[in-house]
């Protein structure tokens, strides 16, 4: 039934996705089979379309859900600019999110049934996106790692 979802069978870990290709076809199929129509925005480096624009957009008709996804490796990279967009599109209440993995978008779709589902859905979608976002930026350099109050105190010691 394309209405009712339904939970996704373990994955081995030799199976589990590796590039963007095989996490898009994983959360594509994943969401076809939820009910969601699925609308692609992949962009190439060069396009005209607004940049940071999430590479899907999941719509299920018949229950008015809307979701931007923006797809990454599992060890992938956000831009600046598509994180810019995502939190900007969350902090207008539309359910938006970074996935690295089918059971990111699977844990999503199992919230919005629920009485506040959508302000859930809402919640965990943010911290999914800070998450992979906490990885840093694409191209930019990396943010220096914080150093702990005792690697400070050790090297006054050694001074």
């Amino acid at each position: 039934m394309a209405d009712e979802v339904t939970p996704c069978a373990p994955v081995a870990a030799h199976l589990q996705p590796r590039t963007e290709e095989e996490v898009a076809a994983a959360c594509d199929d994943f969401m076809a089979r939820a009910g969601f129509e699925v609308e692609k925005y992949e962009q190439g480096r060069r396009t005209r379309i607004t940049e940071g624009l999430p590479d899907r957009r999941y719509v299920h008709r018949t229950k008015g859900y809307r979701v931007w996804v923006e797809l990454k490796a599992p060890t992938g990279q956000l831009t600046r600019a598509q994180h810019v967009w995502l939190r900007a599109e969350q902090a207008a209440a539309a359910l938006a999110l970074a996935v690295d993995d089918r059971e990111q978008l699977r844990h999503l779709v199992n919230l919005l049934p629920k009485l506040y589902g959508h302000a859930d859905a809402l919640r965990y979608a943010a911290q999914v996106t800070a998450l992979i976002a906490a990885r840093g930026y694409r191209g930019e350099p990396k943010p220096p790692r914080p150093r702990s109050a005792r690697t400070a105190r050790q090297r006054t010691r050694r001074a």
